[in-house]
Order: structure tokens, then sequence, then C-alpha cells
């Protein structure tokens, strides 16, 4: 029975590992999250456009070589985020629950959201994921290769 446990218990650790490979574990506050990374311009372009969902404590990490303004708007997005601005590894600013565009919104009426600041990564999460997890501007962030 004992090792019947400890074989169910490798077997769900195992399958922990297989979903998060491919992802980068990050720190942002005392919370972790594992994320993809988006490094090249074609990554950064496509960002989170037309998936359905993001997993729970999961997000989208975009990585800049040099600090920069960088500016998101919501193309083609159906589920609500949070851009977090990332500089130095702190927060210097949020933009919270950021909505997708209404149906059939044409390109030129969307919204920009600019970088508050040059910045070195942006990371975008679930719509509320700040809120619930009490992340604010100046929190650390840390990538955990």
């Amino acid at each position: 029975m004992q090792n019947d446990k400890l074989v169910s218990e490798q077997k769900v650790q195992d399958n922990i590992e297989i979903e998060k490979e491919g992802l980068t574990k990050i720190q942002v506050g005392d919370k972790e999250l594992w994320v993809e990374v988006a490094e090249t311009a074609e990554e950064k372009k496509q960002g989170l456009s037309n998936r359905a969902s993001l997993a729970e404590n999961t997000g989208l990490l975009f990585s800049y070589d040099q600090p920069q303004t960088a500016v998101f708007w919501m193309k083609d997005m159906f589920f609500a985020i949070d851009i977090i601005w990332i500089a130095d590894n702190k927060i210097i600013g949020i933009e919270k629950n950021v909505l997708p565009p209404e149906p059939g919104a044409l390109d030129k009426n969307l919204v920009s959201y600019p970088s508050p600041g040059p910045v070195d990564y942006v990371l975008e999460v679930n719509g509320g994921w700040c809120k619930r997890n009490r992340i604010e501007e100046g929190f650390s962030f840390f990538v955990r290769y």
C-alpha cells in the first residue's frame, strides 16, 4: 500500500514537471509563477493573442535586451489580463484587469498601454492576479532559471 502511494505521488510530480517543461520560474514579490518567455520579435508580436485562457499562476514574460518604453494593446485577446511593467528587478507600474476588446473592434480603435518608463521586462498574467496576490508597484521581481 505504501509503495502504491509513493508511485502515485511520483506520477503526480512527473506530470507537474512535464506541464512546466519549456517554462521559466519567476518570482514577483513573494509569489512564484511559471512563465513562457517571449524573446523574439515574432513571439512578442503574438503575445497572448488568440488564446482562450491562461492557467492560474502562469504568465507570459516579455524580455528586452535593453531597457525601453514598451507599448501593449489587446488585439485578438479573449480574456482580461494584468500588465506588469518591470525595470531593474522592481515593478514600476501595473495596468490592472485590462479587458479584451469588443468583438469586431477595429485596430485603430484599440487602446494602447504604454509602460510608465523604460522596462527590462513586461509580465502578462490573468486579470485580477495582482489584486488576488496583493502585488503592488515597488515589489521585487526575479527570474529563477
